[in-house]
């Protein structure tokens, strides 16, 4: 089963960002299977990517922040504090969350009913089940707008764990959800799993373990927002 590592890394390369470093691929007899699979939801399972970027367009204009679309793009799945920092630098904490609040109320009002899951997910996840492996769930998104996710992949019999934007303090890069569904699963060791997503962030959350720290025990430099 070949999830194309290569053209994961490459898409960081094309947005001028760190190479995250893997190895050359091996052939399946080399490489045994992993023990767990661990997915990003939005824009890997989810095809929600062009409503979310628009919906960030419109938000941050009607802040009077306009913002290039190839920026948003980008940026797209950096935890939303840290990507208005980026895009944004003259914006204080105040104003930043502020804009959260309202890209993620426009979002679930217009975007969420709409967007529709990627074609043979359930069959990529029974395929995994029947070589005995397991399969969590690593989005930064909140709790509510994740249940609309998981109706529209129809799988939840064949998920074994789920970390969530709800739980953590900080976003991808952050590896705090990588860990936390590590830790959901068991305490499965990081080198016996394989990280899925569509964006960089996903990558640089996955091969920068260290411990997760949730709502309940923020890291000091914890900071608001995940989309």
């Amino acid at each position: 089963m070949n999830f194309g590592w290569r053209k994961y890394v490459a898409r960081g390369e094309l947005f001028g960002l760190p190479g995250v470093p893997f190895p050359e691929p091996t052939t399946p007899r080399e490489r045994p299977m992993s023990a767990a699979y661990i997915f990003d939801v939005e824009g890997t399972l989810i095809d929600c990517v062009p409503d979310n970027l628009k919906c960030w367009s419109e938000t941050l204009a009607g802040f009077g922040v306009p913002v290039p679309a190839a920026d948003l793009q980008r940026l797209s799945g950096m935890d939303g504090d840290e990507m208005l920092e980026i895009l944004a630098p003259s914006l204080d904490e105040h104003e930043r969350k502020k804009i959260l609040t309202a890209q993620g109320e426009r979002y679930r009002a217009i975007y969420l009913p709409r967007v529709k899951a990627f074609p043979g997910v359930r069959t990529v996840f029974t395929a995994i089940k029947s070589e005995g492996g397991r399969i969590a769930l690593a989005t930064d998104c909140q709790s509510d707008e994740l249940k609309r996710y998981r109706s529209l992949i129809g799988a939840d019999d064949l998920i074994d764990a789920i970390a969530c934007g709800d739980e953590v303090s900080r976003g991808k890069p952050d590896p705090a959800l990588v860990e936390l569904a590590l830790d959901h699963l068991g305490g499965t060791p990081a080198s016996f799993a394989t990280m899925i997503g569509d964006t960089p962030f996903d990558a640089q959350a996955a091969r920068h373990g260290t411990p997760a720290p949730t709502r309940g025990e923020p890291s000091p430099e914890a900071t608001q927002g995940h989309r």
